[in-house]
């Protein structure tokens, strides 16, 4: 979004022309096209290479959210509600619970 206005001017378009001549020429269109593909692509890219190599697996993710649970208290076994009062049952789907 911030850098859309630069690579609009960076291919060639010019809105004057385009409204004279009533719309887009068939080269200008294919060079927008072409440029959001490149955008998106390269933004897939990136997405796919930080996904890679983020550090996370399914023992790392238990001990996470091993801490998490001891620093905020207990959940719900039947729901994974986060259980903030002193009660019997759960209020959200009413299991009980120590």
């Amino acid at each position: 979004m911030l850098i859309g206005g630069y690579l609009i001017q960076w291919i060639g378009f010019d809105p004057v022309a385009a409204e004279e001549a009533g719309g887009l020429s068939e080269a200008m269109s294919q060079r927008m096209l072409l440029m959001l593909m490149i955008c998106q692509g390269g933004g897939l890219a990136i997405a796919i290479v930080v996904f890679f190599f983020y550090p996370i697996t399914r023992k790392r993710a238990e001990q996470t959210r091993a801490k998490l649970e001891a620093r905020r208290g207990t959940t719900c076994a039947g729901c994974g509600y986060h259980l903030r009062t002193i009660s019997s049952t759960c209020p959200e789907c009413g299991a009980p619970h120590q």
